[in-house]
């Protein structure tokens, strides 16, 4: 009996030495395995898998690109104006060019009027920019501007032509004065719409006596077709905010508006935006109230259901963006997730929004480019494509990148994304 029992102890203790040396073992492989760079389950799971970017696809536009627009009721069209043209007193002279296929290939408009510029003691610069009817693709205004290059520059000369035939034939337009010109031009029937760049010099609320600030429209309309401009936004003015800016969705149309500071040389409280469904004849509040709203911008859904849009505001601490989306044409807006704060002591956040829903967000200029299926069930910011700095719009389910450049030795960077 006591044999018996001394044999079943030395078996369990056998047992026990073995259960030890084998954890031993398998520790010593371990760390072995780990130290020879052998995968383990433990480093397979602490390793994640790299994002793969996805690149831009460059295009070719002539040299000295200024301004890029496509149709937007026809896609495959696109014009541009480039300074590239004869050297005269303002340098060399603007040109417009036309794209038929999607802005792959282009075609200098050669019948295309050119401004004549004033003789000037010191050199001067030239500017253009170009606007196309979101309804139209053969109507396009081409303008041109000369500037006097002192202190922060100003517009000394400026003409605006427009043509309704493709570029065929050419009339001529009115535009403002102390102004550089219009930044944004829209057509509503036979109305004209546009945002005009206040000159440099004029009245400033912040002089030896600036007195107390006052609420006026940035935003004029013409009804004579481009011959005359009056502002509009009168009751957007009566409720004490400024329109500044403009934004198009189809037949609507978007101001945004900054309050009117309650002292002189003070920043805007707050930001509205405000819509108008009859170019501009009457105004109602847009449910889109932000402490600056920087920018907003519209593109034709996919579905044919109305227009996507996306509004970028700065956050509190001013290192982010905000971002709100719009699936409704602009009539009601939710913030997409907080986006990635800026590296740079100077934050630039670039976006658009495409006709599948998407935002694409550029944090910090030509950084990572984020994007965000805003019409998901839960949207989120993830790194999409690798940086692009420049002028972006949404095309479809693209998103083109104009990068300017001045020098007429150089083609325009000119850059598509695609979002499948």
């Amino acid at each position: 009996m006591r044999s018996a029992a001394r044999q079943r102890t030395s078996i369990v203790l056998i047992a026990l030495s073995l259960l030890v040396m084998l954890g031993a073992i398998v520790a010593l492989l371990q760390i072995v395995g780990s130290g020879s760079g052998a995968p383990t389950k433990a480093n397979v799971a602490a390793t994640a898998t790299p994002i793969k970017l996805v690149d831009w696809q460059t295009a070719t536009t002539p040299h000295a690109t200024r301004s890029l627009q496509f149709a937007l009721s026809n896609p495959s069209i696109a014009y541009l104006c480039a300074t590239d043209g004869a050297t005269s007193a303002m340098g060399p002279l603007p040109r417009i060019y036309k794209s038929v296929d999607g802005a792959q290939t282009w075609s200098l408009l050669a019948s295309a009027p050119t401004l004549q510029p004033i003789a000037d003691q010191v050199p001067t610069l030239a500017e253009c920019a170009v606007f196309v009817d979101g309804h139209d693709s053969q109507d396009v205004f081409f303008q041109q501007t000369q500037f006097e290059p002192v202190g922060a520059g100003f517009a000394i000369a400026r003409a605006l032509y427009r043509s309704q035939d493709g570029g065929a034939t050419w009339s001529q337009l009115t535009e403002l004065d102390k102004t550089n010109g219009f930044a944004a031009l829209a057509v509503f029937g036979s109305r004209l719409i546009a945002q005009p760049i206040l000159s440099v010099y004029g009245a400033s609320q912040c002089g030896p006596n600036p007195g107390m600030p006052r609420p006026s429209s940035l935003i004029d309309a013409s009804d004579d077709g481009g011959q005359s401009w009056q502002p509009i936004g009168q009751r957007i003015v009566a409720a004490g905010y400024t329109p500044r800016a403009m934004a198009v969705a189809g037949v609507a149309l978007f101001a945004i508006a900054d309050k009117t500071p309650s002292g002189s040389c003070q920043s805007p409280d707050s930001s509205a935006l405000w819509r108008s469904n009859d170019g501009g004849a009457t105004w109602t509040p847009a449910a889109l109230t932000e402490p600056s709203i920087q920018s907003v911008s519209f593109v034709a859904r996919a579905d044919g259901a109305g227009y996507y849009g996306l509004a970028l505001a700065p956050s509190l601490d001013g290192t982010s963006m905000r971002a709100l989306f719009s699936s409704d044409t602009g009539a009601t807006w939710a913030p997409l997730s907080q986006l990635p704060a800026s590296k740079s002591p100077t934050p630039t956040f670039t976006g658009a929004v495409t006709a599948s829903g998407d935002a694409l967000i550029a944090v910090d200029d030509g950084g990572t480019v984020y994007r965000c299926l805003a019409s998901a069930t839960t949207p989120r910011w993830t790194p999409f494509a690798n940086g692009m700095s420049g002028q972006w719009q949404g095309v479809g389910t693209t998103v083109w990148s104009l990068a300017i450049t001045s020098d007429p030795n150089q083609p325009g960077q000119l850059a598509s994304l695609a979002v499948k």
